[in-house]
C-alpha cells in the first residue's frame, strides 16, 4: 500500500489558524489597526494582560476619532472593557469620551460623564492638553445641562493657560453665566472661594439684578470694575458687557430737535417732534435725569 506524501507546509497553515482560533499566537496590538470596532474588541478580548488591551481599544477610538468616525469611536469607549480603566488611562478615556459625546450630541453620555467630572479634573492633563480638556470639558456639562460647572472649568484655565486668548474665554464664561438659573447663581455666589471665582459671580450677579435698566447696568458695570480693577474680566470685559458700558457712556446727554413747527412742512415737523418725544418717554432705559432735549423751531430761523 503506498501511503500519501505529508504536505508539512499546509500541516503548519492549519495549526496556526488553530492556534488563532483557540486564542493563543494573537495579532501584535502594538502594531495592528483594526479597521471596525467590532474587529478592535475582538482582538483586545484575546489579550491576557488587560492594560495592553486597554491601551490598545483607546488608541483606535482616537484613530476614530481622527477620521471622523465618532460612532465607532462610542463603541469602543462604552464597551464593558472600558468601564474600569487601568491606572494612568482615566483621563485618556475622559478625553476621549468628551470628544465623542459632545461631537455626537449625546447629552445622556454627557450627563454620565459629569457626574463623574469636576471643574478641576482639567489639572489632571498635561499643560499641552489642559487647553483642549477644559474647553471639552465645558461643552460636555453645557450639553448635560450644568451651565455653573462649565463656566467655572473656563475660569479656572484663566489661571492655569496663560497662551489661551482672554477675550475668548471671557466672552465663553460669560455666556455660560448668563444661563445660569438665578438660585443657583446665588448659592454659589455666597460659597464661592477664590479672587477670579469670587469676581465673575459678583458681576453675573449685579448685572442681572431685577428691574436694572440698560443705563443703571453700565454703571453698574463700571462700578464693578472699580471695584475688581485686578480681575481678569474688569481688563477685558465680556464682549457683550463692554458694548453695554459703552452704549451708556456714548448717550448724549442733550438732544436738540430742529424740525419745521409750523408753514408748509409744520404738520410734519410736528408728528415727527410728538413720536420723538413719546417714544423718548416710553424707553425704560432713559436716564432722564441727565439728559436734556431741545426742540428748535426752523421754520423762519436757520438752526444753528
Amino acid at each position: 500500500m503506498i501511503k500519501n506524501p505529508v504536505n508539512h507546509r499546509a500541516l503548519a497553515t492549519v495549526f496556526a489558524v488553530a492556534l488563532l482560533s483557540a486564542g493563543c499566537a494573537s495579532v501584535n496590538l502594538q502594531s495592528h489597526v483594526a479597521q471596525s470596532p467590532e474587529q478592535a474588541l475582538e482582538l483586545a478580548g484575546q489579550e491576557d494582560n488587560r492594560e495592553t488591551a486597554q491601551r490598545y481599544l483607546l488608541r483606535i477610538a482616537s484613530r476614530f476619532q481622527d477620521q471622523g468616525d465618532h460612532m465607532a469611536a462610542r463603541t469602543l469607549l462604552q464597551s464593558p472593557q472600558l468601564t474600569q480603566p487601568a491606572p494612568g488611562l482615566e483621563s485618556q478615556k475622559r478625553l476621549l469620551a468628551m470628544a465623542s459625546a459632545t461631537a455626537l450630541d449625546d447629552s445622556d453620555w454627557a450627563r454620565t460623564l459629569a457626574a463623574s467630572l469636576s471643574p478641576d479634573s482639567i489639572t489632571e492633563y498635561s499643560p499641552n492638553l489642559m487647553n483642549r480638556a477644559a474647553r471639552l470639558q465645558a461643552e460636555t456639562y453645557t450639553l448635560a445641562g450644568e451651565p455653573l460647572p462649565a463656566a467655572m472649568t473656563l475660569i479656572l484655565l484663566t489661571q492655569t493657560d496663560s497662551q489661551a486668548n482672554p477675550q475668548q474665554l471671557h466672552d465663553l464664561i460669560w455666556q455660560q453665566l448668563k444661563t445660569v438659573p438665578d438660585r443657583a447663581l446665588k448659592t454659589a455666589n455666597s460659597e464661592a472661594i477664590g479672587y477670579e471665582a469670587e469676581g465673575w459671580l459678583e458681576l453675573a450677579m449685579t448685572v442681572r439684578a431685577p428691574g436694572i435698566e440698560l443705563d443703571q447696568q453700565g454703571r453698574t458695570i463700571r462700578n464693578w470694575q472699580n471695584n475688581w480693577p485686578g480681575h481678569p474680566a474688569a481688563q477685558v470685559l465680556p464682549s457683550e458687557l463692554q458694548l453695554i458700558a459703552t452704549l451708556v457712556e456714548s448717550r448724549p446727554e442733550k438732544i436738540a430737535l430742529a424740525l419745521p413747527l409750523t408753514g408748509p412742512l409744520g404738520a410734519a415737523g410736528k408728528a415727527i417732534r410728538d413720536g420723538f418725544i413719546a417714544a423718548y418717554y416710553q424707553d425704560p432705559s432713559v436716564d432722564r435725569d441727565v439728559t436734556e432735549i431741545r426742540v428748535v423751531d426752523t421754520s423762519n430761523t436757520p438752526f444753528k
